[in-house]
């Protein structure tokens, strides 16, 4: 059996051990830098509407309580919801666009081989 054979596609070997707990790192550092201030943008257009996040300036506060900076409460539907999605955006996204990408670029690569 070659080499090359006994190898593993890419594709196959992405969420390995040895790639695992980078990847999850990464994914949870999108989630709280990238996604979870676009649940929090999202939430507040849906309630207030995107004058309100805009040009009034509020925001969700998250000292004590969860309500808006103009002192009203944040409902709980429209806030899991705008999580959820960010979740499935930020999280989900990119967890299946890598096996696909990697897959993509093995063809591409056992291409150039056989041409060569």
């Amino acid at each position: 059996m070659s080499d090359e054979q006994s190898k593993k596609p890419l594709s196959e070997g992405v969420f390995d051990t040895w790639f695992l707990l980078p990847w999850l790192a990464f994914v949870v550092a999108l989630m709280v830098f990238i996604g979870l201030p676009f649940a929090n943008m999202l939430t507040v257009c849906w309630v207030k509407g995107t004058n309100a996040y805009f040009h009034q300036g509020i925001r969700i506060q998250l000292g004590h309580g969860l309500h808006f900076s103009d002192g009203s409460k944040l409902p709980q539907l429209p806030q899991f919801l705008a999580y959820a999605l960010a979740m499935f955006i930020f999280v989900g996204g990119p967890t299946v666009a890598l096996p696909r990408i990697l897959r993509y670029f093995e063809r591409r690569k056992k291409k150039a081989g056989d041409g060569a």
